[in-house]
């Protein structure tokens, strides 16, 4: 395989859970991300990181990149030890709320 190509894996590879679609900004940018960093098609609500092969690595890369796209500061730990990107999107919600 050429460095040129990227070779991303398909969900189904993962989870037999059915696809759920993000709905809101935070899951819809958390289910993007989450999708590029570990390369794979498509990432949703109800998708667990650790499931679709996430490493403590890839929660740093994720945590990075919220922070460049969406300034948005979250510790690795709550994408590891959250059970899916609509319990991410949660935290950073009630995170939001509590800081206003």
């Amino acid at each position: 395989m050429s460095q040129d190509t990227e070779f991303i894996e398909d969900r189904e590879t993962f989870t037999e859970e059915p696809y759920v679609t993000p709905v809101g900004q935070w899951q819809i940018l958390i289910a993007n991300v989450m999708a590029d960093v570990l390369r794979i098609t498509r990432v949703g609500s109800n998708d667990n990181f650790t499931e679709l092969g996430g490493s403590s690595l890839d929660a740093v890369s994720i945590c990075s990149r919220l922070k460049r796209d969406a300034n948005i500061s979250l510790d690795a730990v709550v994408i590891v030890e959250s059970d899916t990107v609509a319990d991410i999107a949660h935290h950073i919600h009630e995170v939001q709320r509590l800081e206003r």
